[in-house]
């Protein structure tokens, strides 16, 4: 007899399916398990998006951007302009110049934000 379940009263399935509707008629709030709060002692750490790249093994859609984008300072923001750039078929010639002749790629994303794609040839040197 041990294990056996037996058979659920009718009142105990009135009260389970009351129980049921009772929740669904709850509101959300209501419906959402809250967590326990962490340790006193417990702070949250931000990560370099870099880092969380490697770690995750996700890899930039355009790697040769990711290595252009290396050079500034703030390498996601960089990127992310860079791909927002790459993504207009005329700068693909400006981008690949500037890099070519080693020129700042921040000014250039600047340059090129501002439409102004002559002084890129001149930041290049050409």
């Amino acid at each position: 007899m041990r294990g056996e379940r037996r058979a659920k009263t009718v009142r105990e399935l009135l009260l389970e399916e009351l129980r049921r509707q009772r929740e669904e008629r709850a509101p959300k709030e209501a419906r959402v398990r809250i967590p326990k709060p962490p340790p006193e002692r417990w702070r949250p750490r931000a990560i370099p998006p870099e880092r969380a790249m490697a770690e995750m093994g996700v890899e930039p859609l355009y790697p040769e951007l990711w290595d252009l984008a290396s050079a500034c300072n703030d390498k996601m923001r960089c990127y992310s302009a860079l791909v927002e750039l790459w993504k207009e078929r005329n700068n693909h010639e400006y981008i690949r110049m500037a890099a070519m002749a080693g020129a700042d790629i921040e000014q250039v994303i600047n340059l090129l934000k501002e439409g102004k794609k002559k002084e890129v040839f001149k930041l290049a040197g050409l």
